[in-house]
């Protein structure tokens, strides 16, 4: 009789796991957010959209009139996810904006969790250790870019969507059911549709769709082969229509506004694409530093999973060469943004070529990776995005390429400067002006026409994001004892999820520890 060794029973996924793992990165994320999502990018839209159309199902539910929507930038596909939280602030609270901004803030930190909660699930099959998956989630969901977007929000549903079609397509067997095919027709169509720029995903989707119906007899699958294809098409003109209301009169209509964009020749295309990996303020290797052991392990893991490493590279190439084509390559927001849906196919692949990979990868360099990572990442979640850019408004300095490329304005090095002031209390300086930004280097001597120099107070925005470590002001839209019941309530969400991380290390440990005794035993009776 043929004995089955317990690693490959955690390549089948033990729904205990994953779903502790959800929670616990939910209310630590919760723990640590700002409790709004208001004054994050775009979202203003998306809080005006989402509460007329919560206003209209209301006024549905009442016989009482439609009022007009506005939509977003982006069409009205995001709104779908967005809704809910929308409507049950209606419903409990009131039109108000506010409680709307407050209850919106926990879609991307439940996208953020879900993304890390399918790494997880990823990384088991593929390695059949769950301890080394269970410590490259966390790696995923603590050291990169993924943890301060669970505040900022823009990139989150897109990348969440673009992951699960991954994963129903690469990561498990198919089955090719009609439910299979609607739930991977969504993804597909969520991520090349809900932001105007999904289009940039578009070889990456292909390809998924491409090794769904690849496998087994295609003929006998002909009528889902073509559903799948109709259906996204369908959802992205949908979505195409909504968003022309948003750039008609004005701007001219969405293809005028991106074409006003467009760089002026292919050198800038060539050397804005090596700026995501080599820029000084933007670069991916800065704001993910285990994306070089990604990068690094493509070779090993292409040759395990080759399917993998496509749908990763396509990914990761789609998003570089479609942003390179215009001069936002990189804005105001914390880190590459426009590559945040990138980061999680790329450590899949790094998860796929761990198995040969070398012990001093895995217990130096890793680690070392991580370490750094979260060195980078932790200024990103206590300090707002905003905060350099509106420094820099102030200065009369905020261009373009100032943020970009100017080492001077690097977002991370800005946040440990107002964590610096918010955190020295001894020595006075907060007392007193903290001028900012140092005057520019001129080459040689200053011109004696040149603009006065403008600076800024630092102690402006030296102002933690994070609710949990905000002491209440006048300024605050909620009363003292309302404020401090929220800062308890983050306090106990911060307690439950390190006591679930906990009970999820002792599980996945024992786990490990059973494992080595039965491999031990077989190897006995070998013998």
């Amino acid at each position: 009789m043929t004995r089955t060794y317990p690693t490959d029973s955690i390549r089948r996924i033990k729904f205990k796991f994953p779903l502790i793992l959800f929670a616990a990165t939910v209310l630590f994320y919760l723990a640590f957010s700002p409790a709004t999502i208001e004054g994050m990018g775009y979202y203003g839209e998306n809080l005006n959209a989402a509460n007329q159309l919560a206003s209209n199902l209301i006024n549905l539910a009442h016989g009482q009139f439609f009022i007009p929507v506005t939509w977003t930038r982006h069409g009205g596909l995001e709104l779908i996810v967005e809704l809910p939280f929308v409507l049950f602030s209606h419903l409990f609270f009131g039109a108000s904006v506010k409680w709307a901004g407050r209850l919106l803030a926990l879609q991307p930190i439940l996208a953020t969790a879900l993304i890390v909660t399918l790494l997880f699930a990823w990384f088991s099959r593929l390695t059949g250790n769950r301890r080394q998956s269970l410590f490259l989630a966390l790696v995923a969901a603590f050291t990169t870019m993924l943890w301060p977007y669970a505040y900022i929000g823009l990139e989150t549903t897109q990348s969440v969507c673009l992951l699960g079609a991954g994963y129903l397509i690469l990561g498990r067997k198919a089955r090719h059911t009609w439910p299979e095919v609607l739930l991977v027709s969504g993804c597909c169509a969520m991520a090349l549709a809900v932001k105007s720029t999904g289009l940039f995903l578009l070889p990456a989707l292909a390809y998924l769709v491409f090794c769904y119906f690849s496998a087994g007899n295609i003929h006998s699958r002909v009528t889902k082969l073509a559903a799948l294809p109709g259906i996204v098409a369908s959802i992205f003109i949908l979505n195409h229509y909504l968003k022309e209301g948003y750039f008609a009169g004005s701007q001219g209509g969405s293809t005028a506004f991106f074409s006003s964009l467009l760089v002026d020749g292919p050198s800038v295309v060539l050397m804005q694409a090596f700026s995501f990996f080599g820029s000084a303020n933007k670069s991916l290797l800065i704001y993910a530093p285990v994306v070089v052991l990604c990068l690094a392990n493509l070779p090993e893991a292409y040759r395990l999973h080759p399917r993998l490493v496509i749908f990763a590279l396509l990914t990761l190439g789609g998003l570089v060469s479609g942003f390179s084509l215009v001069t936002v390559w990189a804005e105001e927001t914390w880190g590459p943004r426009y590559l945040h849906a990138a980061i999680p196919p790329l450590l899949v692949c790094l998860a796929a070529a761990r198995p040969s990979g070398n012990e001093w990868q895995q217990k130096f360099l890793l680690p070392a990776a991580a370490v750094l990572g979260l060195l980078v990442t932790l200024p990103g979640v206590l300090i707002a995005y905003p905060s350099l850019h509106q420094a820099m408004t102030g200065s009369g300095r905020a261009t373009l390429p100032a943020l970009q490329y100017d080492p001077v304005f690097n977002h991370v090095r800005f946040n440990y400067q107002l964590l610096r002031i918010w955190l020295v209390t001894g020595d006075g300086s907060v007392n007193s002006p903290v001028p900012w930004p140092p005057p520019p280097s001129w080459w040689f001597e200053k011109p004696a026409d040149a603009s006065p120099e403008k600076q800024v107070d630092l102690r402006e925005w030296a102002t933690p994001q994070p609710a949990i470590l905000r002491v209440w002001t006048p300024a605050m839209s909620i009363s003292p004892k309302q404020h401090f019941f929220l800062r308890l309530l983050l306090v106990g969400c911060l307690s439950l999820s390190l006591a679930l991380f906990f009970w999820l290390t002792i599980l996945v440990l024992r786990e490990a520890e059973s494992a080595s005794e039965f491999i031990e035993k077989h190897d006995e009776h070998q013998r």
